[in-house]
């Protein structure tokens, strides 16, 4: 009856062991800074697709306006051609303007010079977070909003037709997109 026993007691210490050998380890949490394929986010800008842009335009698509501002936008009309600084139309008083400064200094002075030279009538001063330095409210004396910003060494200008303060949902709304877009770039 002991043997019985022991070999009971030791046949049931060996499932337990066997049983202990045999679970995994658990499971390791995925890495935050990868995306679903496990590549990392993207450092450089992309368009709304998700690829590359091959313009600062980009940054915006004319969908993005008309489902954010609710206004019709066509394919952006490039002013200059400097690869650092773009104002895009999209006609009907739509326009993103992108500068990518070299330094933190001169994307503060581009910043002021854009305040001053729209004008932008603050309404609202940081009207955005996240960023160094923005700003919201009519352009001078048009029928135009707009809304500046300046993050590091990249400044951002988006004006739309109208004014009022349901404009600045709207403005925010597409500068979030601009920013999202522009990932690393200017930093």
């Amino acid at each position: 009856m002991r043997r019985v026993r022991s070999g009971l007691l030791l046949a049931l210490a060996g499932a337990v062991l066997t049983a202990g050998c045999a679970s995994s380890p658990p499971p390791v949490p995925p890495n935050p800074n990868t995306t679903n394929n496990g590549t990392p986010p993207p450092t450089y800008p992309v368009d709304s697709s998700g690829k590359p842009v091959s313009s600062l335009c980009d940054l915006l698509s004319p969908e993005d306006f008309t489902t954010i501002a609710a206004i019709s936008a066509k394919a952006p009309t490039r002013v200059g051609d400097d690869p650092n600084r773009a104002t895009c139309q999209y006609g009907g008083d739509a326009e993103l303007t992108v500068i990518v400064e070299d330094t933190i200094q001169s994307a503060q002075r581009s910043y002021q010079s854009a305040q001053q030279s729209l004008p932008i009538t603050p309404v609202k001063l940081q009207a955005i977070g996240g960023v160094d330095e923005s700003v919201y409210g009519p352009i001078g004396n048009t029928q135009l909003s707009g809304l500046g910003l300046r993050r590091l060494r990249l400044v951002v200008v988006i004006q739309l037709p109208g004014k009022g303060d349901d404009l600045q949902p709207k403005l925010i709304q597409l500068a979030g997109r601009v920013l999202q877009r522009a990932n690393a770039l200017g930093t």
